[in-house]
């Protein structure tokens, strides 16, 4: 199928175009009907999500339902999206590297790209596995999961060439536009302020703002250096979806456009620093540093010591501000679920760097 027939809203995807879509995979398929029931309202920013119900025949290894994901319909996120190579770092990687990672992600049945701003994508239905509440934040069990996944995918590219391999599409923090997160997180801080600084942020988080916006530059520079590993940079638990209940049997990882190379400690920082409450937090960072640290040396990784794991972790705590900085700048506060979510990211995240004496770190 020709990437120009990729859909430019879901009501372009019917049963005729699914069947073309789908016979790569399966040849003899015949969709005679779909139905769409839409998903995560106040939980994607950049994407459309729907499940969709196929009514097909030719094919009974096909499945019966599966996740549409589509480019946003509203033209200024698509313009973030371009910028920042979103669409084309995900299909990349769905097409050129899932099957490296050492961590399950959903089988794709279907990606294509259609110039920057338009991308689809067909992929295994995980209704059956339950994704937490990232306000609520997760249990101890699935943050433990997650802990040693990530250490597992950090592990797996530690010292490894595969990466610099994939620089056509895989951005590292040289990368022109990953750098104009600094001007952009610059220029989002005045709004930024203005709608969390009374409402969310702990006492002093304004100082931390305004530093860190300072000193950007100086920060990716380090962000550049270091132990560059395979980061997923947006590895937070609506991302993430678990087998089992509180067991947390197993976790699949989705949504994979922010997908790069990065010194390792964004995953971590961001995970513990985003997503837990602060007091979760502050009772388990200490033990979940040190099952990351126990996991990396599990997966083969060696000299890398609990301090130089606090420095990472440190620097990347500061640099994944930019997440609740851009993001609550610009987020759509008019949906309740929108505003309550960057407001727990914004007390959390400066928590974080203030608990954590960061900005010492700061070269």
């Amino acid at each position: 199928m020709s990437a120009a027939a990729v859909p430019q809203i879901a009501e372009e995807v019917t049963a005729d175009w699914l069947t073309g879509a789908l016979r790569g995979r399966w040849p003899a398929i015949e969709v005679r009907g779909v139905e769409a029931e839409s998903l995560g309202e106040g939980i994607g920013q950049m994407s459309v999500l729907k499940r969709l119900t196929l009514d097909h025949g030719g094919a009974p290894d096909a499945p019966r339902c599966m996740i549409l994901k589509l480019h946003t319909p509203f033209p200024d996120m698509r313009a973030v999206a371009d910028r920042y190579h979103m669409f084309e770092r995900e299909v990349n990687f769905y097409q050129r590297f899932a099957d490296r990672v050492p961590v399950r992600t959903p089988e794709v049945f279907y990606a294509a790209l259609d110039g920057a701003q338009s991308c689809v994508l067909l992929m295994e239905d995980m209704s059956d596995w339950r994704s937490p509440n990232q306000i609520e934040g997760p249990a101890p069990a699935q943050v433990e999961l997650a802990v040693d996944r990530l250490a597992a995918l950090t592990g797996r590219f530690w010292g490894s060439a595969e990466l610099s391999t994939e620089s056509e599409w895989l951005p590292d923090w040289t990368v022109g536009y990953m750098r104009a997160g600094a001007d952009d997180y610059r220029a989002c801080v005045p709004e930024y302020l203005r709608r969390f600084e009374s409402q969310a942020l702990p006492h002093g988080a304004r100082h931390a703002v305004e530093t860190i916006a300072t000193r950007m530059d100086d920060l990716l520079d380090q962000l550049a250096g270091g132990h560059q590993v395979l980061t997923h940079y947006d590895y937070r638990v609506e991302n993430m979806f678990f087998e089992g209940n509180g067991k947390a049997a197993d976790l699949c990882l989705v949504d994979w456009q922010l997908v790069m190379r990065g010194r390792i400690g964004w995953d971590y920082a961001y995970l513990i620093g985003t997503n837990l409450p602060v007091e979760a937090r502050a009772q388990l960072d200490e033990s979940l540093r040190e099952r990351y640290l126990a996991g990396l040396r599990a997966a083969g990784v060696s000299g890398y010591t609990r301090s130089d794991l606090d420095h990472d972790v440190a620097l990347n705590t500061m640099a994944m501000t930019t997440i609740s900085v851009i993001g609550g700048a610009n987020a759509d506060l008019s949906n309740p679920r929108n505003e309550a979510l960057f407001a727990a990211i914004a007390s959390r995240s400066f928590s974080a760097v203030l608990d954590g004496n960061c900005l010492d770190a700061l070269p």
